[in-house]
């Protein structure tokens, strides 16, 4: 395995170290292959008018950790039984938002080729996510935020060519490194319940992927 692709399957995983055995909250699926979790300790953020919201601050609450993703087909499963994919209507997204609400992330499995990955929850949630076909190279499949402190964060985000970048800023300065990555594959996984499988024998998704030419990648960025 290439040196670059052991540094980017390092960097997953110490990305993701934090959060194993944490409670997602927050969990959101309204529109298509977006899915967001927040983990971690809450912080309350606001947003100073710019010329786009002249009249109003954006405020809300986000989580130190959050995981975002998108630009992928991905279906969620509850006990072996398929609950939603990508491209299901808002109801049903919505109910399968709830359900993933509160559960902890026990493990996880990326494979860089073809771009797929799965994440094992401890009440018996499985999200397997799998990169268009045909995909943009350039797609993000996820992008793992982590916030530390004012104006200071670290984005890492897996494509759908199998690259991680990593994207750091502290105040006004900021730097992105990407690592290409061949042939891949690491697996992370906590004790878990009788009614979950390690991520090693997860089976891959038969579903047809659908590309989703309306998204756009993450620009990055702490705000």
């Amino acid at each position: 395995m290439a040196v670059d692709c052991v540094t980017s399957l390092e960097i997953i995983r110490a990305a993701f170290a934090p959060l194993v055995d944490l409670p997602c909250w927050q969990v959101t699926a309204e529109y298509g292959s977006w899915l967001t979790f927040h983990f971690g300790t809450p912080r309350v953020y606001v947003n100073e008018p710019c010329e786009a919201t002249r009249h109003r601050r954006l405020a809300g609450v986000e989580g130190q950790y959050q995981l975002w993703i998108e630009m992928c087909d991905w279906i969620v499963f509850q006990d072996g039984s398929r609950l939603a994919r990508s491209e299901s209507d808002r109801e049903t997204l919505r109910r399968t938002a709830a359900t993933l609400e509160g559960q902890k992330l026990i493990g996880f499995s990326i494979a860089t080729r073809p771009a797929s990955g799965d994440f094992v929850f401890d009440l018996g949630a499985r999200l397997s996510i799998h990169s268009y076909d045909p995909f943009e190279a350039d797609h993000g499949l996820w992008h793992l935020s982590t916030f530390r402190g004012r104006d200071a964060c670290e984005i890492i985000t897996f494509t759908a060519a199998g690259s991680v970048s990593v994207f750091q800023q502290h105040g006004d300065q900021h730097t992105e490194v990407e690592h290409e990555c061949g042939d891949g594959w690491i697996a992370v996984q906590q004790d878990a319940p009788p009614n979950s499988r390690p991520p090693s024998e997860l089976p891959r998704s038969p579903e047809v992927q659908t590309p989703d030419s309306q998204r756009t990648p993450s620009s990055g960025g702490c705000g």
